[in-house]
């Protein structure tokens, strides 16, 4: 009887939904002791806010965002007692596109350099003492740092000369996409600017590329791998 097997392998540290979110992901089918190996992308696209546990632990590990924003805006992990915080210096709501109750929230690229109001607390992070300082002179970008909500890119990554020339500077990996016996292109990843640009086989890597965030790219991923696992677990 065949049985279709999925293990997660921690490619980093990080809470446990971290270390699923972000670890390698493999698909096997069993067949008399035996492994066929599905080719995977290492990056998983979640829509889902941490629970309070996981958001603790992952603020406690937290680096401060330095990288360049090339996308719309940031992704964030907020409580729900810090959202009308983050909500009144200019945060959006992203709903779970499938209709759930989970979301998260992003901060658009336009207002990373404003400074939120005087009448803002420095620190909000339920996690951390209370604060009695105010907003003088941070910008969002700051107050987000200090308050240890910033977890990626968010949204359409647009191609430019900075986006260009941070990908000159920077290593990728290279992920090749095979369906059905077929090299469809390649995801090059460059995980130190988290955003990922995607190759058809027909096109100069170097050209007319598509660029995704991490969540994006995996969803295209499995968007392009779909047909092929259906076919492997129906054998």
């Amino acid at each position: 009887m065949k049985a279709s097997l999925k293990y997660y392998i921690k490619k980093r540290g990080g809470t446990p939904k971290e270390k699923k979110l972000r670890g390698c992901y493999f698909s096997f089918i069993l067949d008399t002791f035996s492994f066929k190996a599905l080719v995977d992308f290492p990056y998983l696209a979640y829509n889902t806010r941490m629970r309070k546990n996981e958001l603790r632990v992952w603020r406690e590990n937290y680096t401060p965002w330095t990288k360049q924003c090339f996308s719309e805006g940031l992704r964030l992990e907020v409580h729900f007692e810090e959202k009308d915080f983050v909500k009144d210096i200019g945060g959006r709501w992203s709903p779970d596109p499938s209709g759930g109750k989970d979301g998260f929230w992003w901060m658009p690229k336009r207002l990373l350099a404003d400074k939120p109001g005087s009448n803002v607390p420095a620190i909000v992070n339920t996690f951390d003492p209370s604060s009695d300082e105010w907003c003088n002179g941070l910008t969002t970008l700051e107050w987000l740092n200090d308050n240890k909500m910033i977890a990626g890119q968010y949204g359409e990554v647009t191609e430019s000369s900075e986006l260009l020339e941070a990908t000159s500077n920077s290593t990728a990996t290279e992920h090749p996409c095979v369906v059905k016996g077929t090299k469809v292109g390649t995801f090059y990843v460059f995980e130190n600017l988290d955003v990922v640009s995607f190759a058809p086989r027909d096109r100069n890597p170097n050209y007319n590329r598509n660029w995704y965030t991490l969540d994006k790219a995996r969803e295209v991923w499995d968007k392009l791998n779909k047909s092929q696992r259906k076919e492997m677990y129906s054998e």
